[in-house]
């Protein structure tokens, strides 16, 4: 079991982001932060290309975007329990770079959204 955000937790989810194909023509490269109050924000990212996805700890050089939001909305995405267009319109995700570039590669985010449903059931929350 890995806490949620922690190293472990983003090698949990590099491995099974590992299994995971996608389609050759999508490429993308994300930056998630995500605020933690009184702490560093918690940072990590995606590569999607050549028809894989890579999951990386720390900061990812070059992003085409970067996904900014707090630990509270972070914990109810990764758990399914909303979806990230509510938490976008709600104003508590915020999104900087090139929004078409993370758009285009929809196809891959949907493959690793499944990926994290392995991963939630070895993840404690608090």
């Amino acid at each position: 079991m890995a806490r949620f955000l922690s190293p472990e937790w983003v090698a949990d989810l590099a491995a099974a982001a590992g299994d995971v194909e996608v389609p050759a023509d999508e490429d993308v490269t994300v930056q998630q932060v995500v605020e933690v109050d009184g702490g560093e924000p918690v940072r990590w990212g995606l590569r999607v290309t050549g028809g894989r996805i890579a999951v990386e700890g720390g900061d990812i050089a070059d992003p085409d975007v970067t996904l900014t939001t707090d630990v509270v909305t972070a914990t109810a995405l990764a758990r399914g329990e909303t979806a990230v267009t509510d938490v976008f319109m709600a104003g508590r995700l915020r999104i900087t770079g090139d929004l078409r570039a993370l758009l285009r590669a929809g196809g891959a985010l949907g493959a690793l959204d499944e990926a994290l449903a392995a991963v939630r059931v070895r993840t404690t929350w608090e």
